[in-house]
């Protein structure tokens, strides 16, 4: 006997009293692998039902208001728009969950391991209609869904992935998914249940590998950062020249992006749970009896009581079906079945054994056919896509340019996809970059999220700077600014997912113009380090928008600063510096408008004698540590939310402990023992000199 055998259901009975059969195959097989399919099935949709419900928490999460900022990175997306996502996925799972206590249901009800209703004839003419046509064609409309949509997902990570190896394998497994099918199907011709089970599973086991087990290894490369805090992530954010490009890229691989995306994703998600289902409508359990002879035992095969009324089973050894069917009528009890089952079982028509070797009825007409053929090719053609740019990614007229230190492998495109790109210009040998440069260098406008200016003796920001509509970070670092206009400008029109600029150890003569306009609503980061900076415009907040999204932190930190003026203390931000300036007293706080609410406020290392004697602005955390101050007026007791962190300070070392806590100021360090590294250090790390 083999270890699987195919058998098929039988019709109603036709008008001339003749039983047809319908053509529903099955799978038989033995009760030790029936038992493993059966587990096997089962741990599968378990699997696929946990996926499923740790991306419903994964959208959930996204709705969180503190993680609107990473989400902004790469989606226009609101959060309910994540919420219904996150619904969709938890009934997908609830499917899932649902045929599984569907199973168990049938098998308790059956009292043996079931994957589908085998029970009456009422089953049977359930599954009828999944007949010599309608499962081909089912099969075929969920393999073509299925490789549409993971065609469009293995599209986008050649533009978004920039991992070669993860990039080269999910090639390779569409590859295999359009190749397997129709390689099953013509070396299994002859056996039909085996090759519909055998090409269902492989397409399950590919379908899932690139819907599922990609994205979690994306998810698993980010473990550790997503278990930032999330002062960590934003540095990690703002100073990492190739980070916040890099994981915002992927990021719309791991989530929707759209809701055109969505549906991309989530349709390989529902043809796993119709694979299973057809999986499982294709495998049956041969029974085996032991029956009494005169010399001893033997094994028959055979069908449930039930499976004896409604399929047929396909063997390829007649004699041995033979003396079985002699065996059960000449013994009373060969079959286990009591005067009475036997007596209801007897007057049924026989039903017609199919040869093993034959289908029940021909499953391929050239539709058929010609579709297989389209998914071989099509399979050859993305492959051809993916060599070609490989190829051109290697090649030495299109390789990527200096400086370019991530880039991904798309398979259309005259440009270089370059995710971040570092202007060096004594890499470069020239003194500032220019439109002509960037025309020559052939970037895609589209991938480059972050550009840095490094080592310019006369840098004059290039217009080319509005090419670029996904920039997320921008740094310059140790260079002159001899120019940065209107024409260059940084602006919520061209730039809607800027997330910092910064510039550090930067001469200039005055504010960049290119930075006086109103800044898109993601930008979380500010920062002027080390410059020669003389003055901050009054009039900054009104360019960088008035009823703003608030900006994260805004500073103005180790410069010349001598003074500032009292609309400062009104930008949009949730933390204004202006540590390590020459800022000796504060009388603008005096002149701030009553009811203004600053977050936080950081006045370190300032030669800050004094602060106002009165003051309406009310703040949240007031730092000015290592400064000159030797007492704190009235106001700072209610008007600071939160003890005011003065250590280094005189007032600190006369001040006994009741009378800092009386005055609501704290003396221990800020940072404890560790202090955080300089992005002077940082950058020079970042940037060498070479």
């Amino acid at each position: 006997m083999p270890l699987w055998a195919s058998k098929t259901a039988p019709n109603a009975a036709s008008p001339d009293g003749k039983q047809e059969t319908t053509g529903v195959v099955a799978l038989g097989l033995p009760p030790l692998g029936f038992y493993i399919a059966w587990l096997l099935l089962l741990g599968l949709h378990g699997a696929c039902a946990f996926y499923l419900f740790l991306m419903t928490a994964s959208y959930w999460v996204l709705t969180w208001k503190s993680k609107a900022p990473y989400a902004a990175l790469w989606s226009d997306l609101k959060a309910a728009d994540f919420k219904a996502f996150a619904v969709i996925l938890g009934i997908l799972g609830a499917l899932h969950v649902l045929q599984v206590l569907h199973i168990l249901f049938l098998s308790i009800r059956d009292r043996r391991l079931v994957l589908h209703c085998e029970r009456s004839k009422a089953c049977a003419s359930k599954t009828a209609g999944v007949g010599s046509w309608c499962f081909p064609t089912a099969f075929v409309v969920r393999e073509m869904v299925t490789v549409g949509a993971l065609s469009y997902q293995t599209y986008q990570s050649s533009h978004l992935l920039h991992r070669v190896g993860l990039n080269s394998l999910t090639v390779a497994v569409l590859v295999a998914a359009c190749w397997a099918t129709p390689i099953l199907q013509l070396l299994l011709r002859k056996c039909l249940a085996l090759e519909r089970v055998l090409s269902l599973v492989s397409s399950f086991v590919l379908c899932t590998f690139l819907a599922k087990v990609v994205p979690l290894l994306l998810f698993n490369s980010y473990a550790d950062i997503f278990a930032m805090t999330d002062e960590a992530f934003g540095a990690k954010m703002v100073f990492d020249p190739a980070f916040v490009a890099v994981v915002a890229l992927e990021s719309r691989l791991m989530f929707a992006s759209t809701v055109g995306d969505f549906i991309a994703k989530i349709l390989p998600f529902i043809c796993s749970f119709v694979t299973l289902v057809m999986l499982e409508s294709l495998l049956s359990r041969r029974v085996e009896k032991v029956t009494p002879r005169e010399s001893g035992t033997w094994v028959e095969p055979i069908q449930s009581p039930a499976e004896a009324v409604e399929t047929a089973v396909e063997t390829p050894n007649e004699q041995e079906a033979e003396l079985s069917a002699a065996v059960d009528v000449e013994t009373g009890v060969a079959d286990g079945k009591s005067d009475e089952a036997k007596a209801e079982d007897r007057p049924r028509t026989p039903e017609k054994t199919v040869p093993a070797n034959q289908s029940p009825a021909k499953s391929c007409s050239w539709p058929f056919l010609l579709l297989k053929l389209l998914f071989f090719v099509w399979g050859a053609v993305v492959l051809a896509f993916h060599l070609q740019a490989r190829s051109r990614a290697t090649a030495t007229s299109t390789a990527p340019p200096l400086g370019c230190l991530s880039a991904t492998r798309p398979w259309l495109g005259a440009n270089t996809s370059c995710l971040s790109f570092v202007y060096d210009c004594h890499a470069q040998g020239t003194s500032s970059p220019t439109d002509a440069i960037f025309q020559t260098l052939k970037l895609d406008t589209e991938a480059l999220g972050m550009l840095s200016f490094v080592h310019c003796p006369a840098l004059i920001v290039p217009s080319a700077l509005q090419w670029f509509p996904n920039l997320y970070s921008v740094h310059v670092f140790n260079s002159t600014l001899y120019a940065w206009g209107p024409a260059s400008a940084l602006v919520d029109q061209h730039h809607k997912r800027l997330v910092s600029v910064m510039l550090v150890y930067v001469k200039l003569a005055a504010f960049p113009e290119g930075l006086m306009a109103h800044l898109p609503e993601t930008t979380i980061n500010v920062e002027f380090f080390a410059t020669s900076l003389p003055s901050v415009p009054s009039d900054l907040g009104t360019k960088w928008g008035v009823e703003r999204t608030p900006i994260g932190r805004v500073g103005f930190e180790y410069g010349m600063l001598t003074n500032v003026s009292a609309d400062i203390f009104q930008l949009r931000v949730m933390s204004l510096s202006l540590a390590g300036n020459y800022i000796y007293a504060l009388p603008q706080l005096a002149q701030v408008p009553a009811a203004t609410f600053l977050p936080s406020l950081i006045l370190d290392a300032n030669p800050l004698m004094l602060l106002p004697p009165a003051s309406s602005v009310v703040i949240g955390d007031l730092s000015v540590e290592s400064t000159k101050l030797t007492a704190l007026p009235d106001w700072t007791k209610a008007q600071v939310k939160f003890p005011m962190h003065l250590h280094g300070s005189p007032f600190c070392g006369n001040a006994t402990a009741a009378q800092q806590e009386a005055s609501n100021a704290n003396c221990s360090g800020r940072y404890g023992d560790v202090m955080p590294t300089s992005p002077l250090a940082l950058f020079e790390a970042t940037y060498p000199f070479a």
